[in-house]
């Protein structure tokens, strides 16, 4: 029997049942990037990955066609995270492919090793990087599911975000924009009191988001 493969599968069953009652069921009541920020600076520590080519970090024999591909795909990895953190967190329009980039290719990437690994059979020279594949990779699978569930929800994507904003109508009948600050209780997100947006500074928010109007 393969003790790491009874690992990595029952790790990711862990991590899936977590996802399935903590997350899943408020992601129709959570922002995109409330969901993929956490997500995109977990994978950010990705390049813990080097480890499997740290002497002493594994046993000395460790195949190299599985030690390279997996250590630099993890390092390609956080590097697409990270850049896609600040366009996320800013709306921008550029952080929708970003993401797409990242989670296609960290997600090949971590088939790619499993595969290799088993090919290798480098469980043997795994070491103290054992952790890697029973714990770390299973959690990455999960969030990787979880992003791409963010991602195909195109209008519920461009919904959350244009939500923020709401058309309001003043004493002479004309439109003015109101933009509602949020706050994160409990892992919900919840309204707190309108405030006044200009105009200006809407328009540009809505501009780097992509969105032309709102539902």
């Amino acid at each position: 029997m393969n003790v790491l493969t009874v690992n990595l599968l029952f790790s990711t069953l862990v991590f899936w049942v977590a996802a399935r009652i903590y997350l899943i069921p408020k992601l129709d009541r959570l922002e995109p990037r409330a969901v993929l920020l956490p997500i995109l600076l977990l994978h950010s520590l990705r390049h813990l990955g080097l480890m499997f080519l740290a002497p002493g970090a594994t046993y000395a024999g460790i195949p190299s066609g599985f030690a390279y591909p997996a250590a630099l795909g993890d390092l390609l990895a956080a590097v697409l995270a990270l850049a896609a953190i600040p366009a996320v967190a800013r709306a921008w329009k550029i952080g929708r492919p970003l993401v797409w980039i990242f989670n296609v290719e960290g997600s090949i990437d971590l088939c790619i090793a499993i595969a290799l690994a088993n090919t290798y059979k480098a469980a043997p020279f795994m070491g103290a990087a054992y952790w890697i594949p029973a714990f770390w990779v299973p959690a990455l699978l999960v969030t990787h599911y979880m992003t791409f569930v963010v991602l195909l929800r195109r209008k519920e994507f461009a919904y959350n975000l244009c939500s923020q904003y709401s058309f309001q109508t003043n004493a002479l009948g004309s439109l003015r924009w109101t933009k509602y600050d949020w706050r994160i209780a409990a892992g919900d997100g919840v309204p707190a009191a309108p405030r006044r947006l200009g105009s200006s500074r809407t328009s540009a928010c809505l501009a780097r988001t992509g969105i032309s109007s709102c539902p």
